[in-house]
């Protein structure tokens, strides 16, 4: 918790004996901030790394990855213009 207050992630109100944090950042805002940073600390910054590995489990659906197939072409097609 100082880490992140450190970061500015948390607020901590010390008027009291105990110490109460509240969040600063909006949710999305934190999940971006966490997500950009974790293929660079265990994927060393490969996102494809990082995609095969979540995919490589017996919890990604067959429509979750219908779903991502198609987000593949989608972006794959962007690229070729």
């Amino acid at each position: 918790m100082q880490v992140m207050t450190e970061k500015g992630m948390l607020a901590r109100d010390e008027s009291s004996m105990k110490h109460i944090y509240s969040a600063i950042l909006k949710e999305e805002k934190t999940k971006g901030f966490m997500l950009g940073r974790f293929p660079d600390t265990i994927y060393e910054g490969s996102g494809s790394d990082l995609v095969m590995a979540l995919l490589d489990n017996e919890k990604t659906s067959k429509k979750e990855l219908q779903v991502l197939k198609e987000l593949a072409k989608k972006l794959s097609d962007q690229n070729k213009k």
